[in-house]
């Protein structure tokens, strides 16, 4: 009779099942983030000096959040500094929603627990 291999015991476990509900949470928050930053490249189209870096940031901030919710080593550095620097576009456009989700972002992802889980 033929043996039938048993799965081991990560079987159904995913790669990120010790995420942090706070990451998973700033994940989201990254995600919508770049698509208000998307949104608004795209509206302020019209004066392309302005919106196309909107646009190219926004794109890449939906991509550090895609890495954040994967639990990247390299998402969280990156995060980090494309927060500030969005931190600094949201003020200097009045972007006030992304101003907050980028000082929180900045914040949480600085605790020291987080940190340790990104290998920091």
């Amino acid at each position: 009779m033929t043996e039938v291999p048993l799965p081991d015991e990560s079987f159904g476990v995913s790669r990120d099942s010790n995420r942090p509900l706070g990451v998973t949470l700033i994940a989201i928050l990254q995600i919508l983030q770049a698509i208000a930053l998307i949104v608004f490249g795209i509206l302020t189209l019209v004066v392309p000096f302005i919106g196309i870096p909107l646009l190219v940031i926004g794109l890449i901030l939906f991509y550090i959040g895609k890495g954040l919710w994967e639990m990247e080593n390299w998402a969280w550095l990156w995060a980090i500094i494309l927060n500030i620097i969005g931190g600094l576009i949201a003020i200097a456009s009045n972007n006030w929603i992304s101003l907050v989700l980028s000082v929180i972002i900045v914040i949480y992802l600085n605790t020291e627990d987080i940190k340790s889980r990104f290998g920091r």
